[in-house]
């Protein structure tokens, strides 16, 4: 009787470690791909994206960044989403043809550090 008592004190004891998952195998992270549909945020802090927005709209990532209204403003907004907006001249569905291949290009090389 004592020596059963004994394995199932050691079964309750060991029941945690026998009730964990096995630990998973590290997942390789997954390069999201930028887009025109991509937030002005995303395509900023990308240093694979960002020469192009500074291309294309100057002195934009720096103001992003430092001025907290247009963060607010622009920082959730996509390049497709400023097609509408009255405010935002020149992008226009050719524009950003454009600016989406040149996105594209850019992220097929390794991001420069």
């Amino acid at each position: 009787m004592l020596k059963s008592a004994l394995v199932a004190l050691a079964l309750f004891a060991a029941a945690p470690a026998l009730a964990q998952a096995p630990a998973a195998a590290p997942t390789v992270q997954a390069v999201k791909i930028l887009t025109v549909d991509s937030t002005l945020r995303e395509l900023v802090v990308d240093p694979r994206t960002r020469p192009v927005i500074e291309r294309h709209l100057p002195g934009f990532a720096a103001r992003l960044e430092s001025d907290r209204d247009a963060e607010g403003m622009f920082a959730d907004v996509s390049l497709a989403g400023l097609e509408h907006d009255p405010h935002i001249q020149g992008m226009t569905p050719a524009a950003l043809a454009k600016i989406g291949a040149e996105l594209a290009e850019a992220q097929k090389a390794p991001p420069k550090t």
